[in-house]
């Protein structure tokens, strides 16, 4: 399945079949965004960013 069908099949299952005909670029945009964020997320935090370790309990 290319990109472009994917996009498009997502779009049908979500319910926007219409917005599909209507603004395919805008669905492109949030298919790449979400991508993005789907890896970021899989990338270890820095270490500055990692929380810290637990005290205890309280």
């Amino acid at each position: 399945m290319s990109d472009e069908s994917g996009v498009r099949a997502m779009a049908e299952a979500a319910g926007l079949a219409r917005l599909w005909e209507e603004q395919p670029e805008l669905l492109r945009q949030a298919a790449r965004k979400a991508a993005e964020l789907r890896a970021s997320l899989a990338r270890p935090l820095p270490p500055a960013l990692e929380p810290e370790p637990s005290r205890g309990p309280r």
